[in-house]
């Protein structure tokens, strides 16, 4: 992914790994690169927002934003995106209880 600054290639994984993760948890330098890439990308920029949306609700427990968070990456435009929405559709139970319910591996 081209940066919008500097012009360089941004490997698809880094890209993706700076739409997951939150800024309080990049360096100084990856901040500037999420802010250089959310300016030459708006479908990053989207995806990123979407990300963090999503990572928030499923941390701060608010589960019951879940269907307008799939509602709004459905209709994102965004292919991965609405992949993730129709994945998670299918069993939205288990994300609920998953999110509300102690976990354990059996």
């Amino acid at each position: 992914m081209p940066d919008g600054k500097t012009r360089i290639h941004v490997p698809p994984i880094v890209a993706s790994a700076f739409c997951i993760k939150p800024r309080g948890l990049l360096t100084k330098v990856q901040c500037e690169k999420v802010d250089d890439l959310k300016e030459a990308s708006t479908e990053f920029a989207a995806m990123r927002a979407l990300a963090m949306r999503f990572r928030g609700l499923l941390r701060r427990g608010n589960i019951e934003l879940l269907d307008t968070w799939l509602q709004n990456a459905a209709s994102s435009g965004i292919h991965a995106m609405r992949r993730i929405a129709a994945t998670l559709r299918r069993d939205t139970g288990a994300v609920r209880n998953a999110n509300v319910k102690p976990w354990s591996n059996g």
